[in-house]
């Protein structure tokens, strides 16, 4: 169920970073001001975890909305309604309270992916058989909208930006794809993508304190790929290693 894969996860992670505040103040970088904040912040605010917070609400709202509706025009007409509702908070002041804009924001790709879900075998079809023309169209338009448009428009095209982005990354996973040890790897990613979540911010502490404290690296750009790397090869590892223990398979939120 969605309540054991995303809420369990999202309450061992908080717990974990509640006890480094708490009794390890050194290795992080926001400090807890007090446990009643704190715990508004997880509750209210989604955390440190906000995607999962927003996935979770994604899931509990669309998921009891979206089956009943039976026709493309009621999804249509529904995403029209969630572009407006995006406009609702600046008059009713609420704020961040429960990451709505956010919420609103992922709504539309979670519904938008919904209503194409059916013709999916059409499209993934099409984007292989034009992924070289595809990921340069994308590129173009990714490099357009982000050079251009937005540095010296100044327009917020945050809506046009993730959708060239979503295109891209079908595209390239399509064409990639096409090999098997990559297809191999990009299955694996995708299928282990919550734990990658989960285990990066705890690695980032231990890799940011092996690159800078232990090896004293001073080099900026040595600094993040060092980084990068050593985070990346410690969570493979933490993966590995919590799929062979039952209880933390769970609280890390595997099936």
């Amino acid at each position: 169920s969605k309540v054991k894969r995303l809420v369990l996860p999202y309450v061992s992670y908080h717990l974990l970073t509640l006890g480094m505040k708490v009794f390890m103040p050194n290795l992080v970088n926001r400090k807890i001001e007090s446990l009643q904040d704190f715990s508004m912040e997880v509750m209210l605010r989604g955390g440190e975890l906000w995607f999962l917070y927003v996935l979770f609400l994604l899931f509990i709202v669309w998921g009891a909305i979206l089956p009943r509706l039976n026709k493309n025009r009621n999804y249509v007409l529904l995403l029209v309604v969630v572009l407006l509702l995006g406009k609702l908070p600046q008059y009713i002041g609420i704020g961040d309270l429960f990451l709505y804009k956010e919420f609103l924001f992922y709504s539309i790709f979670f519904v938008g992916g919904y209503c194409c879900l059916p013709y999916y075998k059409q499209v993934r079809d099409f984007f292989k058989l034009n992924s070289n023309r595809l990921i340069f169209a994308t590129l173009s338009c990714f490099i357009l909208v982000h050079s251009v448009l937005y540095l010296y428009a100044g327009l917020d095209l945050k809506y046009i930006s993730a959708l060239i982005g979503i295109l891209l990354s079908l595209s390239l996973a399509l064409k990639l794809g096409d090999s098997n040890k990559i297809n191999s790897f990009l299955n694996y990613c995708g299928l282990n993508s919550l734990q990658f979540y989960f285990f990066n911010g705890f690695m980032l502490v231990v890799s940011r304190t092996i690159v800078i404290k232990l090896l004293n690296v001073t080099n900026s750009v040595s600094i993040v790929f060092g980084i990068f790397i050593l985070c990346v090869m410690t969570e493979f590892v933490c993966i590995e290693i919590s799929k062979k223990i039952p209880f933390v398979r769970q609280c890390v939120g595997f099936k």
